[in-house]
C-alpha cells in the first residue's frame, strides 16, 4: 500500500536514527502518528537512491501488512512532492521507551519478563512473514498509552550497512557471533539481540556500562553503550 499524497501534516522532531528522522504529525484518518522521514543521503548517486528508494517502499509495504498486537502499526507510505524522501506513516506510542526506564536501573524481574515477551511475539509475527528486524535494544521497545509493549522505529538495516549502524550507537555486543563471522543476519541473530536486550534490562544503564563485556568480541577497541 503506497499513498503518494495525502493531508498529512508533520510536525516536531521528536527522534533521530542513523537511517532517518521521527516526526509526530497528523492526518485526517488516523489523527495523532509518528512520521519515520528515510531521505536520500549526501551525494548518493541518484540512480543509488532509487534503487534504495525502492527496497524502502518495498519493506514498508511488507510492514503495512505486518499488522499484530506487538508491532508499531505501519498505515501508509507517502513520497515527498521533490521524490527525496519516503515518509512512513506509523501508529504513535504516546508512552515512549523502555530506554528511559533501562537508564534509570535496573527493570524489575516481572516488568522485564513482560517486555520480552511482548517483543518476542512482535519478533514471532514478523519472522512469519519473512521478516527481520535486526535492530533490537531498549530504545526500539516501544510502548503505546495502555503501555502495551510494540517494536518500533524499522530502520531498514541491510547486512551491508549493520556493521557501522552498530558500530556507530555502540551496540557491537547485539551482533550475534553468526554474524560476526560474516555470515549475514537471520532470525537467530534477532534472537540474540532480543538476549541482549533482557540482559541490559535486568542490570541497568550503569551497571551495564561498567561492567565487563558479556563475552569477547573481535574489535576489542570499538565502543561500547
Amino acid at each position: 500500500m503506497m499513498q503518494l499524497t495525502s493531508d498529512l501534516q508533520i510536525g516536531a522532531r521528536i527522534g533521530a536514527g542513523y537511517f532517518g528522522e521521527v516526526h509526530i504529525g497528523t492526518d485526517h484518518v488516523h489523527g495523532q502518528v509518528a512520521i519515520k522521514i528515510l531521505r536520500s543521503l549526501d551525494g548518493e548517486p541518484a540512480a543509488e537512491w532509487l534503487r534504495r528508494k525502492n527496497g524502502l517502499l518495498d519493506e514498508a509495504r511488507s510492514l503495512s501488512q505486518a499488522t499484530h498486537q506487538n508491532v508499531v502499526r505501519v498505515f501508509y507510505v507517502a513520497k515527498s512532492d521533490s521524490d527525496d524522501a519516503v515518509h512512513l506513516v506509523m501508529e504513535y506510542c504516546s508512552g515512549g521507551s523502555v530506554q528511559s526506564s533501562f537508564e534509570r536501573g535496573p527493570i524489575k524481574i516481572g516488568e522485564v519478563r513482560r517486555i520480552i515477551t511482548g517483543a518476542a511475539l512482535g519478533l514471532q509475527a514478523l519472522h512469519a512473514r519473512g521478516m527481520l528486524y535486526r535492530d533490537i535494544k531498549p530504545s526500539n521497545l516501544l510502548m503505546d498509552a495502555n503501555r502495551a509493549l510494540k517494536l518500533g522505529d524499522f530502520g531498514f538495516v541491510t547486512d551491508n550497512l549493520i556493521f557501522g549502524y552498530a558500530s556507530h550507537q555502540g551496540y557491537l555486543d547485539h551482533l550475534a557471533p553468526e554474524v560476526w563471522n560474516g555470515s549475514g543476519t537471520s532470525v537467530k541473530s534477532d534472537i540474540w539481540a532480543l538476549g541482549m536486550t533482557t540482559y541490559r534490562l535486568l542490570h541497568g544503564a550503569e551497571w551495564y556500562e561498567k561492567s565487563p563485556r558479556p563475552r569477547p568480541f573481535p574489535t576489542a577497541a570499538s565502543p561500547r553503550n
